[in-house]
């Protein structure tokens, strides 16, 4: 019973807010480069999707007053971080072209963007689910890491080209070749991700698994293929992607949660297992903290439980749904006063969670 319980809240778990302010669009134009040409081999297709990532990095830097302008309206307190993040997620692009410039030896690709930013959608982000801003923030800060870190690769490696015998700038266009490889990688895991925000896990999928191609080994392409499969129903093969992404990565602590997550109602043993490893990478996971006490719940440890489902509270103090599970434990120890008042609790903050009402109703 409980773990049927367990499966109908888990599907009836929505989280709805309405946003208040009147829509309104700014343009936002930048512009990125890349040069290439000046000593080893490059992709020139590759030289190009450089100078298009320039440019949408600019134009989330723009993007970026104009979404702590609306925090600030609506009292947000969102990190630097979180700004960045969201910043780079409502930007929808009008219109992009590459032109060439010879200068000299060498080739400068330019690329002109020109994007929209609707305030509409930034409310959306700024009053998203905290867990998958949380997410959002940790793509978003892994991809610009591992960028960057490509990025001064590539300038080592064209510097040290110009020193190099020829033997070695074989050695090097090589290595050059790898970089690339890495870097489309990132591309497509940053457009599936896209995908994802839309709905279109098909996209995503086929997305992901390109950047696979390119990079067997990055991680969070395995994690975002286990994602997408998992909105599509295949939890299975999410699983078997997210034990691929953790061999690579045993400390990636989205992979441990959503792990956690998938065996949910399957296992509860394997959810503590790597929920309990996600709250090692960080305590304050939230959700993370949620899967333990459903875990402990589901195997009748019920005081461990509750420990771990009032540790959720007190990170999110507003979700409704945490509040209802917090009933369901204290149903599960045979104290209703307090169930029904975490259901009360539950209703208040959100009227339509049919999971709260349902229990309530049975208490």
């Amino acid at each position: 019973m409980l773990k049927k319980m367990v499966s109908v809240m888990l599907a009836l778990f929505v989280i709805t807010m309405a946003s208040a302010v009147e829509a309104k669009v700014q343009t936002v134009e930048a512009d990125g480069y890349y040069i290439v040409g000046d000593g080893p081999e490059e992709n020139h297709s590759v030289a190009k999707i450089r100078a298009k990532i320039d440019a949408k990095r600019a134009a989330a830097e723009k993007a970026m007053v104009y979404v702590e302008s609306v925090s600030n309206s609506k009292n947000g307190l969102l990190t630097r971080d979180e700004i960045t993040t969201i910043s780079a997620q409502v930007i929808e692009i009008e219109s992009e072209v590459v032109t060439t410039e010879v200068i000299g030896p060498v080739i400068r690709y330019c690329c002109h963007l020109v994007a929209k930013v609707d305030s509409s959608n930034v409310n959306n982000k700024i009053q998203q689910d905290k867990q998958k801003l949380y997410e959002a923030v940790e793509l978003n800060k892994r991809q610009q890491g591992e960028l960057d870190a490509l990025k001064k690769e590539l300038a080592e490696l064209k510097e040290q080209y110009q020193r190099a015998n020829e033997a070695k700038r074989n050695e090097i266009n090589k290595k050059i070749a790898e970089n690339e490889d890495k870097f489309t990688a990132i591309e497509w895991l940053q457009e599936g991700y896209s995908y994802l925000l839309k709905g279109d896990n098909q996209m995503a999928v086929a997305c992901y698994e390109r950047a696979i191609q390119l990079d067997p080994n990055n991680d969070m392409a395995w994690y975002g293929l286990a994602l997408s499969n998992g909105n599509l129903g295949n939890r299975q093969k999410g699983i078997e992607y997210l034990q691929k992404a953790i061999k690579i990565n045993p400390n990636n602590e989205l992979s441990l949660h959503l792990l956690g997550s998938f065996y949910l109602t399957i296992d509860y043993q394997k959810t503590l297992e790597y929920a309990l490893r996600s709250l090692q990478l960080n305590p304050n996971n939230a959700s993370s903290c949620l899967n333990v006490g459903i875990a402990y719940n589901g195997l009748g440890n019920y005081k461990k439980a509750q420990e771990y489902l009032q540790k959720a509270i007190q990170l999110q103090p507003n979700n409704d749904f945490f509040w209802a599970v917090l009933g369901l434990n204290y149903n599960s120890l045979g104290d209703k006063e307090k169930a029904k008042e975490c259901c009360r609790r539950s209703l208040k903050i959100n009227p339509y969670n049919k999971f709260a009402q349902q229990l309530l109703g049975e208490l």
